[in-house]
């Protein structure tokens, strides 16, 4: 093989190797920026959820997991946010911890929570939710604490 056709080769594999770490990034930063655009978020708790950051494993209160890479925990307890869960929190497929008690959510919690199968904290308590439980979640096998 000539020299162009083996470095032509090198950057398509470099591509298809760091690409879909993008896209996962890419994936879970989106849907989390659209739920921080929904939120009133009077101190600035979530100024570090930035667009424009390479990762959300830079942001605080969110933990992520390079193993899985997904997003494993949001962590928003008593930070006096005010807004809806939003659906695209359903396709947060590797979340385990949904702590957002002590807050002013309001709203109905989404249908799409109902798709977290690793979930094993859903905590909620103490914010201005309307609407039934969704019967779903207690399809949830790994979830613990609601």
């Amino acid at each position: 093989m000539d020299r162009l056709g083996m470095a032509f080769l090198i950057v398509v594999w470099s591509i298809l190797v760091m690409f879909p770490f993008t896209i996962v990034y890419a994936d879970y930063q989106v849907m989390l920026y659209v739920w921080k655009q929904t939120l009133d978020d009077p101190n600035e708790i979530l100024k570090s959820w930035d667009s424009t950051l390479s990762n959300p494993s830079t942001w605080l209160y969110i933990t992520w997991n390079d193993d899985t890479k997904g997003v494993e925990r949001i962590d928003l307890g008593n930070t006096h946010l005010s807004g809806p869960l939003v659906p695209a929190l359903g396709k947060l497929d590797k979340l385990k911890y949904l702590e957002l008690y002590g807050n002013n959510i309001n709203g109905q919690i989404p249908k799409e929570l109902e798709n977290l199968a690793n979930l094993e904290s859903l905590d909620l308590y103490n914010n201005i939710l309307t609407g039934p439980i969704l019967g779903g979640l207690g399809n949830l096998t790994n979830l613990r604490f609601l």
